[in-house]
């Protein structure tokens, strides 16, 4: 999995399998390596550019190897989302990588994430309970990184995790996710259905985020032109204001 800060001055490899990421400084032509992260059986690994991985202290007493699922980075952190919760991991200084503060969410799944262009909002979309008995739930969280640790926690425990403000209800079940430069919008998409996709969009306001407007049918083919049962709908978007 790669995945490039909307800056373009940071990029991250994802490995699910192997349990790693590398961060890249990809600001300049001089490019490098900016830190590197290991989940193994005896803890959480980081190093800091080229130096030996070393064990991270102290982390959560509960840890467990993750089950990595998306990922989303801007230019001072990196988001990882996996089952159960999202981690933090801080890029700057000589503790990049460090792994910073854990959201739980019990019995869930982190679909899709996306930062701000300004870093200063992400946003998730989390399938939460379980879709045997009828109980899965979809839901749209924004986390304001201003509650995210910093350089102050360089020889911190990880903190406690930041409250996520919640989207209204979705109504639709979620594919994909963006927020505007700014951070004052948010839009997720749905997948495909028969020759369209549903597109919802949030407005940040006073009081919190609002539907901007109901949500919109996105044409992918024309009605009973063959193609309805193929292909994948919307596969990505972007925001610009």
């Amino acid at each position: 999995m790669v995945i490039i800060s909307l800056k373009g001055e940071k990029c991250a490899f994802l490995s699910v399998r192997e349990k790693k990421f590398w961060v890249f400084d990809i600001s300049t032509a001089s490019r490098f390596l900016v830190c590197t992260g290991h989940f193994r059986s005896q803890g959480f690994f980081r190093g800091y550019r080229d130096d030996a991985l070393e064990k991270q202290h102290p982390i959560a007493d509960t840890y467990k190897i993750p089950t990595l699922t998306c990922a989303a980075i801007s230019d001072d952190f990196l988001a990882i989302g996996c089952q159960d919760g999202i981690m933090t991991f801080f890029l700057n200084e000589d503790i990049a990588g460090r792994w910073v503060t854990t959201n739980d969410i019990p019995n869930g799944r982190v679909l899709k994430m996306s930062f701000s262009a300004d870093g200063q909002t992400l946003a998730a979309v989390v399938a939460q309970g379980n879709e045997r008995v009828r109980t899965l739930k979809h839901r749209a969280l924004v986390f304001p990184t201003s509650g995210f640790p910093r350089i102050e926690v360089r020889a911190a425990p990880m903190a406690a995790p930041h409250e996520p403000i919640r989207l209204p209800k979705l109504h639709s079940t979620p594919k994909g996710i963006a927020v505007s430069a700014d951070g004052t919008k948010i839009a997720i998409h749905t997948s495909r259905s028969g020759h369209s996709a549903k597109l919802q969009v949030f407005q940040k306001a006073e009081s919190g985020w609002d539907s901007f407007a109901d949500p919109i049918d996105i044409k992918i083919h024309p009605p009973g032109d063959g193609s309805e049962a193929h292909g994948e709908g919307i596969t990505s978007m972007k925001i610009y204001k």
